[in-house]
This record gives C-alpha cells, sequence and structure tokens, in this order.
C-alpha cells in the first residue's frame, strides 16, 4: 500500500496527504478507519519502525563494499574510535597527571624564567612570586 511505503520512507503527514491528493483530516480519519485503531500517531510509528530497519540493512551491505560507511558504523554502534583520537587522548591523560606531579614542585623552575608553560599552561616561580 502506499501509505505503508510513505511512512516506511519518513515521510511526514502532510506529504503523504499530498502525495494521497487528500487533506491531512481525510488522511488521518481513513488511516484509523483502515487500521482499526484511534492513533494516527500508532499507525504511522508501526510502518516507520520498518523503514529505519530496511535503512539499517542497506548500511550494512553497503558497508561491505564501502569502507567509509565501515568505519561510520563501528564508530555510532560499536564506539570505535580512530587510533589518532586514542593516541590523542592518552597523550593529553598523561600530560595533565604529569604535570599535577610537578607543578608544585617549583624548584624544577630555572630562576628568572618567567614565562614557563607546560601543556599551555603557565607555570610561575615560586622564587620570583615570593619576591613580589
Amino acid at each position: 500500500m502506499a501509505f505503508e511505503n510513505l511512512c516506511q520512507l519518513q515521510c511526514t503527514q502532510p506529504e503523504i496527504a499530498a502525495f494521497l491528493k487528500i487533506s491531512d483530516d481525510t488522511l488521518r480519519s481513513r488511516a484509523k478507519e483502515y487500521y482499526e485503531l484511534d492513533d494516527y500517531s500508532e499507525i504511522y510509528k508501526r510502518f516507520a519502525e520498518t523503514g529505519k530497519c530496511s535503512l539499517r540493512r542497506n548500511q550494512f551491505v553497503l558497508s561491505k563494499k564501502n569502507t567509509a560507511m565501515a568505519i561510520w558504523l563501528g564508530k555510532i554502534w560499536l564506539g570505535q574510535r580512530d587510533v589518532s583520537q586514542e593516541v590523542q587522548l592518552l597523550a593529553n591523560t598523561m600530560a595533565n597527571k604529569l604535570l599535577e606531579q610537578i607543578a608544585p614542585s617549583k624548584d624544577l623552575i630555572p630562576p628568572g624564567d618567567n614565562d614557563i608553560t607546560i601543556q599551555g599552561r603557565p607555570v610561575s616561580n615560586s622564587s620570583e612570586t615570593n619576591s613580589k
């Protein structure tokens, strides 16, 4: 049926009504009568969900031939990330832990260096801070 196919394609109610050349009110009343349900949104939802299944199936088939689709599906559904993202995350974590460990040790900062930064964070010299 055309109505069911249009729902599967995720068409909106006004789009379905326009395609069938009827008003929105007529669409709702005929759908309720034909499918013997009182709620148009429930009728729509039933067929729209099968359309999502078809889309998912097509994506899986496409992923067998299209590397980009396979990578995208892995990231979205499996939580996979690029290796570069993993390395960057690990490097940032390690740098932050190192910074937390050495930041209190002001004696590691050479005297007279006012513009020292670690990972973009300024580190002040304790002797200069105390002398001001």
